[in-house]
């Protein structure tokens, strides 16, 4: 029994990867700097880049768009299919993480909270919290299992809750989180404080994704990755990232210093594209 915590209130990209915001005056200006606002995002955010690249998803996502019927309810099928990525339901991999909401899969991502609601008479709350009077950009799915799934999130953070009913958003609701009793039970934990935090403070605390360094090495990663789909070159690419004389004095001959670099730095994307989400939340 889980206890329960009382809250009120070198490859190829297959497919066609959307570049339209490197598009300048009708040609392609891809630069590291494109790239930048990833420093200050989630673990969510970092998973979704790694992920909507990995040529498996992009084939996932041609077959499921190829069969969807505009659905508004997110069936049990495509959360099964869209889970072996992490996500509950399948996602534009036009869209960065800016510009998206990502829903993740309750059954491959430790942080997300499963709530229940709690039999209230309208008449016992002392105080209620409004949902929209929260400081941050909600998104409600639902799902043909009957549950519903509420993201939470700012441009810095997010958090995800799984309810096992349906929701009505528009009046005070009360209810309980159960944590595990010991599977992951420290990353619940660490969820349930961050909503405790939220729901004091009307937004979120200002918590770090990745450090400084991991930040900067996946940087390096997707503008490379992203470089080598316009069909730049190994060396090309190398130039753009570290500078002409860096090819010129560490490419050939004695010194092979830039060229083992990039060598590395695409072997890293290769495995960060293959593992998507594990690489974020198994850890």
């Amino acid at each position: 029994m889980g206890d329960i915590f009382h809250i009120f209130a070198c490859f190829q990209l297959v497919g066609n990867l959307n570049c339209d915001f490197f598009v300048l005056n009708g040609y392609l200006d891809i630069k590291i700097s494109d790239y930048f606002y990833l420093k200050n995002m989630p673990k969510e955010a970092w998973a979704w880049e790694f992920t909507r690249r990995n040529p498996l998803y992009l084939a996932a996502w041609n077959k499921h768009q190829s069969k969807c019927n505009g659905q508004t309810v997110i069936t049990k099928r495509e959360m099964a299919k869209a889970s072996k990525f992490g996500l509950l339901a399948f996602s534009n991999p036009n869209k960065t993480s800016e510009h998206i909401d990502i829903f993740c899969s309750p059954n491959t991502t430790p942080s997300i909270l499963k709530c229940s609601l709690i039999d209230h008479n309208h008449s016992e709350f002392k105080e209620g919290m409004i949902l929209a009077d929260l400081d941050l950009k909600l998104t409600y799915k639902q799902s043909e299992d009957g549950n519903s799934h509420l993201l939470l999130k700012d441009k810095t953070s997010s958090l995800q809750l799984i309810f096992d009913v349906s929701l009505d958003l528009n009046t005070f609701f009360d209810f309980e989180i159960h944590l595990p009793a010991f599977y992951n039970r420290s990353k619940q934990i660490k969820s349930a404080i961050k909503l405790d935090q939220l729901l004091s403070c009307k937004k979120f605390q200002k918590i770090k994704g990745l450090s400084d360094f991991k930040s900067d090495q996946y940087i390096e990663i997707l503008f490379a990755i992203d470089l080598s789909y316009l069909g730049y070159s190994q060396r090309e690419i190398a130039k753009k990232l570290f500078g002409k004389e860096s090819v010129l004095d560490g490419w050939n001959g004695n010194n092979d210093h830039t060229r083992s670099k990039i060598r590395r730095i695409f072997a890293s994307g290769k495995n960060l594209l293959k593992a998507g989400h594990r690489a974020f939340f198994e850890a």
